[in-house]
């Protein structure tokens, strides 16, 4: 791991993100609630994270969703030696897992995937250790992992018929009275249950008018479709629901027959972007390595393909491509598998040329990750917004100031105005661009500034104003030099 980690860090965006990962930063930063399903453990594990003196919190954030990717990285590994994979073997496959651009781009960027796919994997190794040693707490903590990742992951319940197989098998042989075996159930449901009753809990406390930043405040600001917080606890009670559903992107889930395909396509130029060889070659090395998964461990075969089965049922049924289609855990599975296929012609017990060989193998794929880190594709590219946020200088806008952006660049200058300026009279708001002029409106005569020129706010003026731009209306010329400071009364 410390070869990603020579890799990585020197990458590692330095303070706050654009759009998505930037919302994880704010919200850790401030105790504040994300976009659905609102990521609560996520939040106050990266809170926890800020608690670094003298650290910068978006980058503590950062290091955190880093720290989760190598948390990842080792317990594939460890699951693939545990399986009888040779260490180097193990090592070598894994660190392949690096070279994807998706895993690449989740251990650059804080983003919520890498930290699901943390607990999901932690879970899953610790309910096969359970089933080799009838270890109790190794499955009272798989539950508690698994509880967390589904609590702030909801596609996770895809996985839990895999998981209800793996662990009756695993009863069969370690709970020898049918009182015992209900007993232990019971308590593996309440463990894995409390991060959700957690999550509720957090989100009623904070989702108020007046929280530091509440994702829900600003949804129902533009769209008026939920109650106010302040309504009663019948209304924040369809607040927290509505979060904790996601009921937001309910119409980007469920897909026809052709969208179906469309993605499965999708799905395998995400793979294996290259020719069909190269896809006959993959399919048959993770085939290979699923049959002889099956025959060294049942438990852990079922949970190994549930991962990648759940994610694939996933990316099926919902209707965004790109990193939102979550494809980590599938990668996830798929390095595993690998590893087990090539430990039949280089067994963990390999000596002489076999030896030599898994050993050049796993230096050739270190030296691969390090040697190719500054050109790789998924970096985090244009997430880094410090010099956008830097060059807006909350701290000297005009008092009062109204900011329209999208959401992506909404994100950072919440922190800006919250986290770095102290300046609560900022009013920024992530909408489209066709509503800008209503926002013009209702928030007139406070200064209202745009992030970006727009074909939908014909009829106003634009004044450039640092990187944003001042609107006005035509003969009101705004401020007397772009850049400076203007005060307006309440």
């Amino acid at each position: 791991m410390g070869v990603v980690a020579l890799a990585a860090i020197p990458l590692l965006p330095p303070g706050i993100c654009y759009s998505d990962p930037g919302d994880l930063q704010l919200a850790s930063t401030v105790a504040g609630i994300m976009h659905p399903p609102g990521y609560a453990g996520y939040a106050t594990l990266g809170g926890i994270a800020t608690w670094i003196p003298g650290a910068n919190p978006a980058f503590a954030v950062t290091m955190a969703c880093f720290a989760s990717g190598i948390i990842t990285l080792f317990v594939c590994q460890l699951l693939q030696i545990r399986l009888g994979v040779h260490p180097w073997i193990a090592g070598a496959t894994t660190l392949t897992l690096v070279l994807h651009r998706r895993v690449w781009a989740s251990l650059l960027v804080p983003e919520v995937y890498m930290p699901s796919l943390a607990f999901l994997s932690s879970a899953v190794y610790l309910l096969y250790r359970y089933s080799r040693r009838g270890d109790r707490r190794s499955l009272w903590l798989a539950a508690a992992l698994y509880g967390v990742a589904l609590a702030n992951r909801p596609p996770v319940v895809l996985l839990l018929p895999f998981w209800l197989v793996a662990w009756a098998l695993s009863a069969k042989r370690w709970e020898p009275t049918r009182r015992r075996t209900i007993a232990t159930l019971g308590w593996t449901t309440m463990i894995a249950a409390a991060p959700t009753a957690y999550s509720f809990a957090y989100f009623w406390i904070r989702d108020t008018p007046d929280a530091a930043y509440n994702y829900v405040e600003q949804y129902n600001d533009n769209n008026d479709t939920l109650p106010n917080a302040s309504a009663g606890a019948r209304a924040k009670l369809e607040r927290v629901v509505w979060l904790m559903t996601g009921r937001q992107f309910a119409n980007s889930i469920g897909a026809s027959w052709h969208e179906t395909v469309a993605k499965l396509r999708w799905l395998k130029n995400e793979l294996l972007p290259l020719r069909p060889s190269t896809l006959v070659i993959g399919l048959l090395i993770a085939g290979t390595g699923a049959v002889a998964l099956v025959r060294r461990s049942v438990v852990a075969a079922w949970l190994v393909i549930g991962v990648a089965l759940h994610s694939i049922a996933y990316v099926c049924v919902y209707r965004i491509h790109g990193q939102a289609a979550d494809i980590l855990p599938l990668l996830f599975a798929i390095a595993v598998c690998g590893g087990v296929a090539v430990s039949i012609v280089i067994p963990v017990e390999a000596k002489g040329g076999r030896r030599v060989t898994a050993c050049a193998l796993m230096l050739a794929v270190s030296a691969w990750v390090v040697l190719g880190a500054p050109q790789r594709r998924g970096g985090p590219g244009d997430a880094d917004a410090v010099s956008f946020v830097q060059t807006v200088d909350a701290s000297t806008l005009p008092r009062y100031a109204v900011i329209c952006a999208g959401w992506r660049e909404a994100v950072p200058l919440w922190y800006a105005a919250r986290v770095l300026a102290d300046r609560p009279d900022l009013h920024i708001n992530a909408a489209v661009p066709n509503g800008w002029p209503e926002l013009f409106d209702r928030y007139a005569p406070r200064p209202t500034f745009v992030t970006r020129k727009s074909s939908h706010i014909s009829g106003f003026a634009l004044t450039p104003y640092r990187n944003l731009w001042r609107l006005h209306r035509p003969g009101d010329d705004g401020p007397e030099a772009p850049g400076a400071p203007q005060t307006v009364t309440d």
